[in-house]
């Protein structure tokens, strides 16, 4: 009986809750005529920071919820990274790289202008509402 519910608890434990796949996205802007960049990082844990090339280090921003998570995941799939280049700088540039399983994708466009990739459009979009507006 007690191996029966120690299977019983482990089946539960693995089909009751997918989790998420290892994930690190780095997204922010870069250029203009200081060129500096500002980094935010957004981690598969919800950890979100912010880092610039005008100061050292990274600032701890906020923690995203499993609901946003999962949402961004979905944007993840939607996007297909391995199956999407943009390398479109401007003067000022957005930029979004994510990187998984030890390999990072990296899209560069200009600033103010689409990607030319609607669903990466969307991830960015999604990733900027999550950055607090005092920081």
């Amino acid at each position: 009986m007690k191996k029966t519910l120690i299977a019983l608890a482990i089946i539960m434990a693995f089909t009751s809750c997918k989790s998420l796949q290892p994930f690190q996205l780095n997204f922010g802007s870069q250029g203009g005529f200081t060129n500096v960049a500002t980094t935010y990082t957004l981690q598969e844990d919800g950890k979100l920071y912010k880092s610039s090339s005008s100061f050292l280090g990274k600032k701890d921003l906020a923690t995203v919820s499993k609901k946003d998570l999962k949402e961004i995941e979905a944007l993840i799939t939607k996007v297909n990274f391995a199956g999407t280049s943009v390398n479109q700088p401007g003067n000022m540039s957005s930029f979004l790289t994510l990187t998984r399983d030890g390999k990072a994708y990296t899209n560069t466009w200009a600033t103010g202008s689409s990607s030319g990739n609607p669903a990466l459009d969307e991830l960015l979009t999604k990733l900027n509402s999550l950055v607090p507006k005092q920081q």
